[in-house]
């Protein structure tokens, strides 16, 4: 972004249910960069922070699972069905103050990607931000922060 252009509120970064799945898509800033970035609710009851980063009482490889098939929706540039994709978790669950994060280093047909989880409780469930770039553009986890707010 170019000196003194104006900053967009976060808020203002989301393109509400862009594909009809109850899903908001990060556009705006997100679009200036490698990121693309999609947050949604799973509706029912949600357990604590605690019991989100415990290993034990959350499916995370399903998680794991969910989160490689969503890739495919949200960068079709870089995810194809028939692409070879590799890596994995690179973090276990941790236990922030706003939420639970999972770090991924994935590689698809050799090129090197990145992605991250971010659950927590919400009113009308569990909520979710997922998240993918190129690793190695300046300021994407700062973009990220950004946008759980």
């Amino acid at each position: 972004m170019s000196a003194g252009a104006a900053v967009a509120a976060p808020s203002a970064w989301w393109q509400e249910d862009v594909n009809g799945a109850g899903e908001t898509h990060c556009g705006g800033s997100c679009a200036q960069s490698q990121l693309e970035c999609v947050r949604s609710v799973m509706p029912g009851t949600s357990p604590d922070l605690a019991t989100i980063a415990d290993e034990n009482a959350v499916p995370w490889g399903q998680i794991d699972f969910w989160l490689a098939n969503k890739l495919l929706d949200d960068r079709p540039d870089l995810f194809r069905p028939d692409s070879a994709l590799g890596g994995g978790r690179a973090s276990a669950p941790q236990l922030l103050a706003r939420g639970v994060e999972v770090d991924y280093d994935l590689a698809v047909e050799g090129r090197p990607v990145a992605a991250i989880v971010r659950l927590w409780p919400d009113k009308a469930g569990m909520a979710s931000l997922r998240c993918v770039y190129l690793p190695g553009e300046a300021g994407i986890e700062a973009h990220i922060d950004e946008l759980i707010d």
